[in-house]
């Protein structure tokens, strides 16, 4: 069994599961770092959603059909 794919399926999976559990709860700390408004800070947390969905849909077309 190859491992190559495994670890980057499982890289692709880890860094779309820690964007939408990580940056909502510190999205404040975030916000008082960076000296965001509240509108940039969902902006931002926006961007990363609809990149999420992209990344689905994507990932969605290249799925073979059984």
């Amino acid at each position: 069994m190859k491992l190559l794919p495994l670890f980057i399926i499982w890289c692709l999976w880890f860094l779309n599961y820690s964007t939408r559990t990580v940056f909502s709860p510190i999205l404040p700390l975030i916000e008082d770092n960076l000296s965001l408004s509240h509108g940039e800070a969902g902006g931002f947390f926006a961007s990363l959603s609809i990149g999420y969905a992209l990344t689905l849909l994507i990932a969605g077309r290249f799925t073979p059909v059984w």
